[in-house]
């Protein structure tokens, strides 16, 4: 009987509090420059494609950003900067998925700027960069 009510309160607990995930949202990848010497930083910009009328603001934004680590340094919570109302990243070097917050209900198109710096002993060639695993909530 104990085992039937936790299980019944957990599924009441998970009907209260989900959220609903917002796909509408095109996530947008700009960098800083196209071609690199060893040593040099790009920046990353991400942000989304709000042109679509009647999306709802998002509050919660999460991503996997995955990059060769043999040409790049590898990032840390430091090289992320928040842009417009963003705000409070968070990074897993170990998994490099990272999130960030919007506290104040208008979320803005651009997320963050990610810096990336090219190793010196890199071999010269051509690399991607891409962001996926992508989860944006409207707090609904």
């Amino acid at each position: 009987m104990k085992k039937l009510a936790t299980f019944l309160l957990l599924v009441v607990f998970l009907f209260v509090f989900a959220i609903n995930v917002n796909a509408a949202s095109e996530t947008i990848l700009n960098v800083s420059k196209n071609e690199v010497s060893l040593g040099e930083e790009i920046i990353l910009s991400i942000g989304l494609d709000t042109q679509n009328e009647g999306e709802t603001s998002l509050y919660a934004y999460t991503a996997k950003l995955s990059y060769n680590k043999d040409v790049f340094e590898v990032i840390t919570t430091e090289d992320f900067q928040e842009q417009e109302n963003w705000s409070d990243i968070n990074y897993n070097r170990a998994n490099n998925k990272f999130a960030l917050i919007n506290k104040k209900g208008e979320s803005g198109d651009k997320l963050l700027q990610v810096k990336l710096k090219v190793k010196e002993d890199a071999i010269p060639g051509e690399t991607n960069i891409t962001v996926n695993s992508i989860k944006a909530s409207d707090g609904k």
